[in-house]
């Protein structure tokens, strides 16, 4: 009798173990990973290496989860989110993310747990994309200086002659893509021209002619 009573015993202990072995296993799974306390409270648009990047504020603890949007009229909407174990994604990452020169984004990024469980957003990062104008297409012909360059809404030249002589001529002066040279006296010209957007950054073109 006393060997039967140890051996149904055995039997409800092994049972016990078992159960508090899958108890805890799903106790684990369920609350093993805690809430994100955290909120990240920098974040930022940054050149590396020539490509632009977000960078978030650093927590050992946390992955991250960046939010991209883009103004569309009057309002933002939701493009995409990608989670990673760095705090620096480069724009160039987020497949659906189209930059256009002139076009207006904003950024947000929560800390997230392995278990995707995210945090509180940061506040927006507000940012304007403006790629650089080409390089103006210039000429000299029969005693006319002229260029060309579509997307931009002005330009500012800065002439500079034989005798090292400078001669500025603004936006608001050159009411047409070229200047009437001649009257200049004969010799080796340098011209820088500015094109200007509102779009996009500008660029400078060096151009070297000679007025004979």
């Amino acid at each position: 009798m006393k060997r039967r009573s140890s051996s149904v015993f055995s039997i409800f202990f092994v049972i016990a173990i078992a159960f508090a072995g899958i108890a805890s296993a799903v106790l684990l799974l369920f609350f093993g990973d805690a809430d994100v306390v955290s909120t990240p409270n920098e974040l930022s648009v940054n050149t590396i290496s020539g490509e632009y990047c977000l960078i978030a504020q650093y927590n050992s603890q946390y992955n991250y989860n960046f939010v991209v949007e883009q103004k569309i009229g009057d309002s933002y909407i939701y493009l995409c989110d990608k989670n990673t174990t760095s705090n620096t994604i480069n724009l160039s990452d987020f497949q659906n993310l189209l930059l256009k020169s002139g076009g207006e984004y904003r950024f947000k990024v929560a800390y997230s747990s392995e278990n995707n469980r995210l945090g509180e957003y940061s506040t927006y990062c507000e940012w304007i994309y403006k790629a650089y104008l080409p390089k103006a297409q210039v000429q000299y012909s029969e005693g006319v200086l002229s260029w060309e360059l579509e997307d931009a809404d002005s330009f500012e030249v800065m002439l500079i002659g034989p005798d090292s002589s400078v001669t500025d001529y603004t936006a608001e002066e050159l009411t047409e893509n070229e200047i009437d040279l001649t009257e200049f006296d004969v010799g080796s010209y340098k011209v820088f021209i500015t094109a200007l957007s509102a779009n996009y950054l500008s660029s400078i073109t060096e151009y070297t002619f000679t007025i004979e």
